[in-house]
């Protein structure tokens, strides 16, 4: 810095000289010598005081006494070299008042006594509070005056005097950079080769033209214009190495100017390149801003879908992850992107992406969400894969319930004839039956005949159970308490000899009148009790209870029985579906109770229990069935 901004400038008025090469090394060794022993004196004075960041940042500040130079000579083109040596010489003695004084006055160098140190601890000229500015630290302190009075006089000498024509020419040349410079010339490969020898040697100078031919793979006889504009810019770099950048230009401007013809055509073809890159800036900024918003309106055309939409590049790595993925997966976009698809999609099953990407349509189970949509591969520019999925949860279980109504329809439809043709000949038959009873048989023919009995009567309840099922329509509801008609049908089944051995606790819980068809609910709170008492033979418990759940009333009956296998749960409720041996049920219990509940606008679920995680062997436990009303009070009530 010392070489290129103070000593060569100096010494540029006696470049003619052959000789001239060899001074600028002698004084750059000579420089350095001396920056290297001033440094190691400095050292040795105030090391032992102050630390070396104290030291650097007092380097620091002295940097920036050159900044308002610096940023109005490349914005201001009213500048000039009075002005900027004014502002520099006073950044200059502020920086050495306020930070260098008092280090000289502690290190012992400057003796602050007498008149020094009556200026030093008045009021306007402390070093540390310099005209009376207080509450600011010492590297704040000198920045703050050293920038004021730099600025200050920059600006000021600068409009009070004028700039004179090398002025001019280099404000400009800094100011205006991007309008032509008609000063600058290419010149011939012979003057550049000479100005190259006077500063940096013959053999340098030589060695420079021919690397420059060689890399251009061409001939020295057959430089173009763009060639020799190239050569000069390569002299240039060169020469900026010995005696920088500013003289550099300098030297080659003065040694090499144009011709009237060269600076019209160059002037002509500048003009000419500016008015179309302006064009072409104002065409790039609309397509720039009709392409920003094409980019928003189609992202918001996604986000807004309906579906989950997620884009996974070559690596399967997630690209993109839209509000709907984020509402079916529950992961987050911040969470999914550039994260791997094989992490993101675990849950998915069957996988979509491991350990190949199953291409085309697809039907999965995301948790307990089902899922239909489309894996399709992208070529082009960025390869990856697009998978589309819809949430078709509720359409399905929609699908199964009509599939159901329309078989329980068919089966009551079926059930209503068999049960009307089967009624009036069984009732016949049993008439029979009776009157035979009635004229006292002998014993034999007795017994044959209670046989008979209790077979017609068994037939009968299969029958009856037909027409329960097959008439399963709207009725009339009217506010009733739910908790009295479940005791009313607690009260039938207490005293039943088949419920000896096993013990009912209930835990009911007052429910407000729900209008309701209080006969249908005791049939289904007696299918529910009597399965309960099927599963437990041999005795075991079986626990009641009526609880309020937000806007529903909540009936669970639990038994300690021997459970339902999972595999038989979702046909629970189907008609005709029974675990029981044949003698013993028709399987239309639960699937009548189901109707019921559906025509109350309520729910009926079944859960298998098993044992504890932690025992030797898990097994069923037992089976507790929910059942939820809805409440539905109101002021009629």
């Amino acid at each position: 810095m010392v070489m290129n901004t103070i000593v060569t400038p100096l010494l540029y008025r006696h470049s003619q000289r052959r000789a001239f090469p060899i001074v600028i090394a002698n004084i750059k060794r000579l420089v350095i010598g001396g920056l290297v022993l001033a440094g190691f004196l400095f050292g040795v004075a105030v090391g032992g005081f102050y630390s070396l960041v104290d030291m650097g940042l007092k380097s620091f500040e002295a940097v920036t006494i050159f900044a308002p130079a610096f940023f109005f000579g490349l914005y201001w083109k009213r500048g000039n070299k009075k002005g900027a040596i004014a502002g520099i010489s006073a950044g200059f003695i502020i920086w050495c008042y306020t930070l260098l004084m008092p280090m000289f006055i502690k290190t012992g160098l400057i003796n602050a006594d007498g008149a020094l140190g009556f200026i030093l601890h008045s009021r306007m000229l402390n070093p540390h509070a310099l005209f009376g500015l207080e509450g600011l630290d010492q590297w704040t302190h000198s920045l703050f005056w050293g920038l004021f009075f730099n600025v200050v006089l920059y600006a000021g000498v600068s409009i009070l005097t004028s700039q004179d024509e090398e002025e001019e020419r280099q404000a400009l040349m800094f100011v205006e950079r991007f309008y032509p410079d008609i000063g600058s010339a290419a010149g011939s490969i012979e003057e550049i080769e000479d100005i190259l020898v006077q500063f940096v040697g013959e053999d340098e100078a030589r060695n420079i033209v021919d690397g420059f031919i060689t890399t251009r793979g061409t001939e020295r006889d057959n430089l173009t214009g763009t060639d020799m504009m190239m050569l000069r810019e390569e002299a240039r770099r060169a020469l900026s190495g010995m005696m920088g950048s500013s003289i550099a230009s300098m030297v080659l401007r003065e040694r090499l100017p144009h011709t009237e013809k060269e600076r019209a055509d160059l002037l002509r073809s500048v003009k000419e390149v500016g008015m179309s890159l302006r064009l072409s800036r104002q065409e790039l900024a609309t397509a720039n801003r009709d392409l920003a918003l094409l980019k928003e309106f189609s992202e918001n055309i996604i986000e807004s879908l309906p579906l989950g939409v997620a884009t996974l590049d070559e690596r399967r790595r997630v690209q993109y992850w839209n509000h709907g993925m984020e509402r079916i997966s529950g992961v987050e976009k911040k969470d999914a992107l550039g994260v791997p698809s094989d992490m993101v999609l675990k849950r998915v099953s069957p996988n979509l992406v491991f350990p190949e990407v199953r291409e085309g349509p697809i039907s999965c189970m995301w948790g307990e969400r089902a899922l239909d949509g489309q894996v399709t591969r992208l070529t082009g520019q960025h390869p990856g894969y697009v998978v589309v999925l819809e949430d078709v949860t509720e359409r399905k279980k929609i699908e199964e319930e009509l599939m159901t109504a329309s078989k329980h329809a068919s089966i009551g439809r079926l059930s209503a004839g068999v049960s009307h043709e089967i009624g009036n000949p069984l009732a016949a038959i049993s008439s029979l039956v009776q009157e035979l009873l009635a004229e006292e048989p002998s014993s034999q023919v007795r017994d044959s005949l209670d046989t008979a009995l209790s077979h017609v009567n068994r037939i009968a309840r299969i029958v009856r159970d037909l027409s329960d099922f097959a008439r399963i329509t709207p009725r009339e509801k009217s506010p009733a308490d739910v908790r009295q008609a479940l005791e009313k049908t607690l009260s039938l089944v207490r005293y039943d000899k088949n419920f000896r051995n096993i013990s009912i606790s209930t835990d009911l819980d007052p429910m407000p009148l729900m209008r309701v068809d209080p006969d249908r609910l005791q049939q289904v709170f007696l299918n529910l009790i009597l399965n309960a008492r099927d599963s437990m033979p041999g005795g075991g418990d079986l626990r009641i209870s009526l609880k309020r759940n937000k806007d529903f009333a909540e009936f669970v009956f639990e038994d300690s029985g021997s459970g339902i296998d999972p595999e038989i749960v979702d046909n629970i409720f189907d008609p005709f579906f029974t675990t029981k041996r044949p003698a013993k049920g028709t399987g239309l219990g639960l699937s009548v109770s189901y109707s019921i509940i559906k025509d109350h606008g309520g729910t009926i679920e079944l859960e298998s229990l098993t044992a504890p995680a932690g025992t030797f062997k898990r097994k069923r436990i037992g089976t507790r069935f929910v059942v939820r009303l809805p409440l539905e009070v109101t002021d009629s009530f």
